[in-house]
């Protein structure tokens, strides 16, 4: 893990000296330096759980080393960058304003979620949304938790306990429509038979929460879960996601159908591929009864590891790197349809740059795509002339001085760049404690 420079002294983050120099430069807003090159890009203090931790200040991810656990892709690796100042507002602090494109609240009747994408041609030139939707909002948190990075210490450390801990963290200091994210966001403790009650009393109080009373403006609650299952009930459709054996949530039969049709090939292809997850980011209000009913639903599907993939060439590349014992980094889309070119993964533990993988093409029939509409109710259609330009433009700006590594389809997969070891810059001029920074907590 890279040092942590902090008013020319090095700190442990990990250590009581450590966390004590954060509270001070936290209160007195003193921002810390990363060490991972000679730039010594900023970070930012947030608190957590009773502890002070690091995050990369807003846009410089690309500024970090390939191998600090900050670093992240330029605008044009991945749909984040013209959601920036947008839908993702940074302050000083480093808190997040999100602006979404589904209700924190609903008043009076319940909307109908949105019809899902015509398949019909655009007549005009639209731009992509400029909110986020439930699939973005996903990959939002999931990019922010790191959780779409992988080097092989990760292996057999990847429990839900550790994916939960981190999609919490993900979400502080994360607001929208005026309301903390983090107060809206259910996700499920680990299944534990032997405190099966504790936890369930603990699930209640949450979801207990979001019930409103009688002319009260309802509020919405986002669940983020590993889906499990969903079956007929007699009235609509119960939906059971992994951990939650006793809390199902309700859909009406319009939306479990439009759930089916949008991601049919995701939940066959779970049922033959052992490992896959199928993750799930969903808004749900509180009936009058007390159970959650699920209004609008996005899915995404993951590797064994916990990485997100879109064909099965993705995935087959994402295991073979995994298996060959390198560093990755998944791209995600965000808003972007599946049209636009985006690198499948990024290597970055082949030299100083980060190596841009890409599968030509991306992907060849209907079937290998996940549907345009990543959640069904999501509005995220992109037109013709849009697609076309994203494509060219995604090109120019994925940064051209970066190497790339084409695995034509229907070609053996050519062999990968080798792995090449980077050092970390230190500097006589500045004191360094015996121990090292271990724990760069990261975004």
């Amino acid at each position: 893990m890279p040092d942590i420079l902090l008013e020319n002294t090095f700190i442990d983050p990990d250590t009581a000296e450590g966390q004590a120099a954060l509270a001070k430069a936290y209160q007195t807003k003193t921002r810390p330096r990363c060490m991972c090159n000679e730039t010594r890009p900023e970070l930012y203090i947030t608190p957590f759980n009773g502890r002070f931790i690091l995050r990369r200040m807003p846009g410089t991810g690309p500024d970090h080393a390939v191998s600090c656990p900050t670093f992240d892709p330029p605008e044009g690796i991945s749909g984040l960058g013209p959601l920036i100042g947008s839908a993702i507002s940074y302050n000083e602090a480093g808190e997040v304003d999100l602006k979404l494109d589904f209700p924190l609240t609903i008043r009076g009747k319940r909307a109908a979620p949105p019809a899902p994408p015509s398949s019909d041609k655009q007549k005009e030139a639209t731009t992509p949304p400029r909110k986020l939707t439930l699939t973005s909002l996903l990959h939002f948190l999931w990019n922010e938790a790191e959780l779409n990075r992988w080097s092989p210490g990760m292996e057999g450390k990847r429990s839900w306990s550790l994916i939960r801990h981190l999609l919490l963290n993900a979400a502080i200091g994360k607001s929208a429509k005026s309301l903390s994210l983090a107060d809206r966001l259910f996700i499920p403790e680990p299944f534990h038979r032997e405190k099966l009650r504790e936890i369930s009393t603990r699930h209640d109080a949450f979801l207990t929460r979001l019930r409103s009373g009688e002319g009260t403006p309802q509020p919405v609650g986002i669940v983020i879960a590993e889906y499990k299952s969903h079956e007929k009930g007699r009235v609509g459709f119960r939906f059971t996601f992994k951990h939650l054996p006793d809390h199902p949530f309700y859909a009406d039969a319009d939306l479990a159908a439009r759930f089916e049709r949008a991601f049919e090939p995701w939940l066959h292809l779970a049922d033959v591929v052992p490992g896959i997850h199928l993750m799930v980011l969903a808004t749900f209000t509180m009936a009058r009864a007390g159970y959650p009913s699920l209004v609008e639903i996005a899915l995404m599907p993951t590797s064994d590891t916990w990485i997100p993939f879109e064909t099965l060439r993705d995935l087959t590349l994402l295991a073979d790197l995994t298996a060959a014992r390198r560093k990755f980094l998944k791209p995600l889309r965000f808003n972007l349809g599946i049209s636009a070119i985006l690198p499948s993964l990024l290597l970055i533990d082949a030299g100083p740059d980060p190596v841009r993988l890409y599968l030509d093409p991306p992907a060849t029939t209907e079937e290998d795509l996940i549907p345009d509409h990543h959640n069904e109710g999501d509005a995220e259609a992109e037109d013709e002339t849009h697609a076309k330009a994203t494509k060219s433009s995604t090109v120019a700006e994925a940064g051209d001085r970066w190497p790339q590594w084409i695995w034509t389809e229907g070609t053996d997969r050519p062999p990968l760049p080798p792995i090449q070891k980077t050092t970390q810059p230190h500097s006589a001029s500045v004191q360094h404690p015996k121990a090292s920074a271990r724990n760069h907590a990261r975004t």
